[in-house]
């Protein structure tokens, strides 16, 4: 078992072509821009191992929480292969097993909880990408497709502000996107901004009213932009610079901050970084380590937590962690 891992933090301030298994080491750096701004506001960021685990190791997984219940869907199993599963996970009692299957197979695909259900958009599978957006309903274990997006999409991020679901770049099977689509329902899609050039697999949370949208990979290599992408003036600015290049992290917004952690640096390697960006002053600082190296994780989160479920480590893993803000001492 990993132990608990508490870092005190002070804020104010993969890349595999869709449809392949293990990430392939990628060359190149980042772009450069500017540094990062002092630290001033204290938080207590607390990462753990969960007392649950997913029943199955997968790595480029979606998932939500729907109620108590952690839902991971789809991603590649530990023998690289596209999967349908869909897990549940009882976040207090730590229940795990299946809850039914996603029509067609996926990786790489962005989700968002609407309504209750669980909206998978695009993703890999069978060395192409997909625009099937997929529906699961966590309470009668029914699933279906029930649209299609502009164009196909895998290595595509989501984020969810004020209500609205927005996919952020992705991969169409020739070249990386610059694309920002809206949805509200999860069935019609809108071209609501666009990034300065094509990203895929970046980190990317909903906070503050906009969207932060960090690192990710060009064809040259990860990058270490931060950005930020406002529904009200569709505007996409950069408000800051990871320490370093990084694809295939999770983003999640607690506490105030938005947190980016894990990926894969530019020599295709996992590792355990944890960054703090504070949306409002686009400073950044160091916020601790993993218990271990990961990418491409799963992340949702709901109640003042956030979960990083599977992920990539060698290898798909099963552990499942779990990250909290308490207040600063």
């Amino acid at each position: 078992m990993l132990a608990a891992l508490a870092t005190l933090v002070a804020a104010a301030c993969r890349s595999a072509p869709a449809g392949t298994g293990s990430p392939t080491p990628t060359a190149g750096g980042g772009t450069g821009g500017t540094p990062p701004a002092s630290a001033a506001r204290p938080v207590r960021l607390t990462v753990a191992r969960a007392a649950f685990a997913l029943p199955a190791a997968v790595q480029r997984a979606v998932a939500i929480v729907d109620g108590g219940t952690l839902v991971v869907a789809g991603g590649l199993d530990a023998s690289d292969s596209s999967t349908d599963a869909v897990a549940g996970m009882d976040v207090a009692s730590g229940h795990a097993g299946s809850i039914g299957t996603m029509p067609n197979r996926f990786h790489d695909a962005a989700a968002a909880s609407i309504g209750g259900r669980l909206f998978v958009f695009g993703g890999g599978v069978g060395g192409a990408s997909s625009d099937a957006v997929q529906r699961f309903d966590p309470s009668t274990g029914a699933g279906a497709v029930v649209a299609h997006l502009p164009t196909p999409l895998s290595d595509v991020s989501a984020g969810t502000v004020g209500g609205e679901v927005y996919l952020v770049g992705g991969y169409d099977g020739v070249t990386p996107q610059r694309g920002i689509l809206g949805t509200i329902d999860g069935m019609s899609f809108e071209r609501v901004g666009s990034l300065s050039r094509g990203l895929r697999y970046t980190a990317v949370t909903g906070a503050d009213g906009r969207l932060i949208i960090a690192g990710g990979e060009t064809p040259s290599g990860p990058v270490s932009t931060v950005m930020a992408f406002d529904p009200r003036t569709s505007k996409v600015q950069r408000i800051a610079s990871l320490p370093v290049p990084v694809g295939h992290a999770a983003a999640f917004a607690l506490g105030g901050f938005v947190f980016v952690a894990g990926g894969l640096d530019a020599a295709g390697h996992a590792v355990r970084t944890i960054t703090a960006i504070d949306p409002a002053t686009g400073a950044v600082t160091p916020a601790g380590r993993l218990p271990a190296p990961l990418s491409d994780a799963a992340v949702a989160q709901a109640g003042g937590r956030a979960y990083l479920a599977g992920g990539w480590n060698g290898g798909a893993v099963n552990a499942v962690l779990e990250a909290q803000v308490r207040a600063a001492s």
